[in-house]
């Protein structure tokens, strides 16, 4: 509770200090309100591959209010050029529209470096060049009357700002009065900022990261605390604005430029592309023979096996990312994402990990590709306490195995998924059925493939081997019942290409000598035998521990 207290008086102190500046300098306030979203953003685990569009979005949000109040204060000073306003604006509106749809394209910190070189300028000359200097005596008309402004609300939706900073600049050098200039940015702020707003809420709206109260990529928690704070203060920098002499506006603006121009340099000092680092690996007797590397090929439509020898992880291609099911072991984490770059796609943009069941050679190279991606983790509410710690829980038929590793690297920002619940990923529904037996909070997940007009049914079935610990039996507690109605339950499954944690279950090896003939793959009664099969060999162990048959491992 008091986290979350101190997380709002931040988002409402920001609100306040962005108003100020909005009537002072006629900027939206986007310059102190992303940086700060972000930072609050990351304080309550929000993933970090969407941290700035969430700022951004919501900053675009929050100028609506604070550019309207802004601008009525400043036309009763008569301090707005509404004739120029009404010139640029379609041009504004365009360029904001595409700057939300290209935001997500193009590296953030290239377009931070560009903006702060052009405010280091603009600030050197507000504050040492002599008057006169400006670049003409009037604003253009002929072709730049749309590049100019059209640049203007590219560049400005892109970065979450209201565009005050770069029209303010150039009205300034196309010599504009800075009382004017300020007041004609405010207004054109709101041009900016309405449909730089809906393009991010339109963009955002399946991607599956998102936190809760989220409307596309704009944070309805952000706005509903920052947009009132900054209505109420904008009028206040204007009354400030309009007490100093234009002179005095000018250099306090260029001190501000420099100040927004350094703190853009410092955040974009690092373009570089972020690099996997795989933790420390696993050793176990089968270990070596599962993580041999394995070439990645097409399942069916838009699914990919990108996983190792005798570990199996499924890649699905959407239209708001990757799709990733199972990591395998820490050491798995690299050749897994050599096996996506192989099929020409880049592993940072995963965008969700789905996770069949929380054991080392499956959760443990979760961990590193999340960091690397900013991925959100899919599981039950029981496999996701197991991942918070990284150590097996009490329950877990393979609970002190000391044969096996105990713990796996841990992984946080989990999303619990309950049984029969639906992600979305694009385009892409993934349907959870939970299937409990081999592990207490073991998940098999189902989603449709289509290529050339025909659609499958692909089943992710979860493992069911009765396989434990020493001295851990099945017959005395819920874990034979679990597996005898998971085995039902994907028996009953609608089901045309089944796949499994672990390779051998689906013959992997054997249908890949076999491709030439057809997809070996599609089989719709898989999922029947591999429930059968897996029955057997519960009933197999069952007897054994009634001492009928030797133990089976």
């Amino acid at each position: 509770m008091d986290s979350l207290l101190l997380l709002g008086a931040a988002m409402l102190a920001t609100g306040c200090v962005a108003g100020v500046l909005a009537g002072l300098f006629g900027i939206g306030g986007g310059i102190v309100i992303v940086p700060v979203l972000e930072l609050t953003l990351g304080f309550v685990g929000v993933d970090p591959a969407i941290r700035m569009h969430i700022a951004v979005a919501t900053s675009l949000a929050t100028i609506i209010p604070t550019s309207l109040s802004s601008a009525r204060a400043h036309a009763k000073r008569q301090a707005v050029d509404f004739e120029l306003v009404k010139r640029w604006a379609p041009f504004v509106l365009v360029g904001a529209l595409l700057g939300a749809w290209i935001a997500a394209q193009v590296h953030s910190s290239v377009l931070a470096i560009i903006f702060a070189s052009v405010a280091f300028l603009v600030a050197a000359k507000m504050l040492f060049a002599p008057e006169g200097g400006n670049l003409t005596d009037d604003v253009p008309r002929g072709p730049l009357v749309f590049t100019i402004p059209a640049a203007i609300g590219c560049l400005s939706s892109m970065m979450g700002i209201g565009g005050g900073t770069f029209s303010v600049m150039t009205l300034t050098m196309f010599n504009q009065p800075i009382h004017r200039a300020v007041g004609t940015a405010a207004l054109l702020g709101l041009v900016i900022s309405l449909p730089g707003t809906i393009g991010f809420i339109i963009t955002g709206w399946s991607d599956a990261r998102l936190p809760p109260g989220s409307l596309g990529y704009v944070n309805l928690l952000g706005f509903a605390l920052i947009a009132p704070a900054t209505v109420l203060t904008a009028p206040l920098g204007a009354k400030i604005a309009h007490s100093f002499s234009e002179k005095k506006l000018s250099m306090l603006f260029g001190a501000f430029l420099l100040v927004a121009a350094g703190r853009l340099f410092y955040g974009a000092w690092d373009i570089g592309p972020k690099e996997l680092q795989p933790d420390d690996a696993i050793e176990c007797a089968r270990c070596g023979d599962w993580n041999l590397p394995l070439d990645p090929f097409r399942i069916y439509g838009n699914t990919w096996y990108v996983g190792t020898n005798g570990l199996s992880s499924i890649l699905i291609e959407t239209d708001a990312g990757l799709i990733l099911m199972d990591g395998g072991l820490p050491q798995s984490a690299a050749l897994i994402e050599a096996n996506i770059s192989k099929l020409g796609f880049d592993a940072k943009n995963i965008a969700a990990i789905f996770l069949s069941h929380a054991h080392f050679d499956h959760a443990g190279g979760i961990a590193a590709l999340q960091k690397l991606s900013g991925a959100k983790v899919y599981t039950s509410r029981v496999a996701a306490a197991t991942l918070a710690t990284g150590l097996l829980q009490e329950g877990d038929p393979q609970f002190f195995n000391t044969s096996l590793p105990m713990s796996f690297p841990a992984i946080a920002n989990v999303t619990v998924v309950g049984d029969a619940e639906v992600v979305t990923v694009g385009s892409v529904d993934i349907f959870s059925v939970h299937t409990p037996g081999h592990t207490p909070g073991g998940v098999t997940w189902t989603w449709q493939s289509c290529a050339l007009n025909t659609c499958y049914n692909i089943v992710y079935a979860d493992s069911l081997s009765a396989v434990s610990a020493v001295g851990f039996h099945f017959s005395d507690g819920p874990a034979a019942m679990d597996l005898r109605t998971s085995a039902n339950i994907i028996s009953s499954l609608d089901c045309d290409i089944f796949l499994s944690p672990h390779p051998f279950f689906f013959a992997m090896h054997e249908k890949l000598q076999r491709r030439e003939l057809g997809n070996p793959f599609v089989n719709n009664v898989a999922c029947r035998i591999y429930a059968q099969d897996s029955l057997a060999w519960l009933e197999q162990r069952l007897r054994a521990e009634s001492g009928q048959l030797p133990a089976v491992d």
